[in-house]
């Protein structure tokens, strides 16, 4: 699939019948979310993501599971399933998170605002044409420079002083057990009550 000069997906094919497919970012950011929420039990995770990229669930349900992986990976399965067997994961650089849609959405949101001059709150975009244009942001943007601090790898650094720099930078933006499972799990219960 090229972004140039293929129209973006907006239907999916599964047994020789066509499904609509929400293909706006908000859909496979959520998606993203959710494939990240250790609350939810594979099963809730799948249903939900049926559900949430279908208007009508098709038959298929195994076909649909893998046209939903297809297309949040933008057509590029393969490359995205090579990265997950080598160790890395479609978030991460050098096997650290890179970015997290929930703790960086002020960043991202302001990225798009100052570089593009879009208002992700205003706009419908295609997935495939947010992550292009989240995969291009220049380096001045605040997001891209703190997913390059937690993404640094600290043994390439030659420097005492500035690889413990780095490292405190790494720390603070950490995106790894930010709070303890008991905070955690009063937050859901807190979620829960507020419906």
């Amino acid at each position: 699939m090229n972004i140039l000069i293929d129209y973006l997906p907006t239907t999916i094919e599964i047994d020789k019948k066509k499904y609509e497919i929400h293909s706006d970012f908000r859909t496979s950011i959520i998606f993203a979310l959710m494939m990240q929420d250790d609350s939810l039990s594979e099963e809730e995770k799948l249903l939900g993501a049926l559900k949430l990229y279908y208007p009508i669930i098709p038959d298929n349900v195994e076909e649909a599971i893998n046209k939903i992986y297809w297309f949040y990976s933008r057509g590029n399965i393969e490359e995205d399933n090579k990265k997950v067997k080598q160790g890395k994961r479609i978030f991460k650089r050098n096997n650290k998170r890179a970015y997290d849609f929930e703790t960086d959405s002020d960043l991202i949101f302001t990225a798009f605002m100052s570089q593009y001059n879009i208002n992700l709150n205003k706009e419908n975009l295609h997935w495939w044409e947010f992550m292009a244009l989240f995969n291009s942001l220049k380096d001045d943007n605040e997001i891209v420079k703190i997913m390059n601090y937690r993404t640094i790898d600290l043994t390439s650094i030659e420097d005492k002083k500035e690889r413990k720099m780095y490292a405190d930078l790494q720390k603070y933006y950490s995106l790894e057990d930010r709070i303890s499972k008991e905070e955690q799990e009063l937050l859901n219960k807190k979620r829960a009550e507020w419906g």
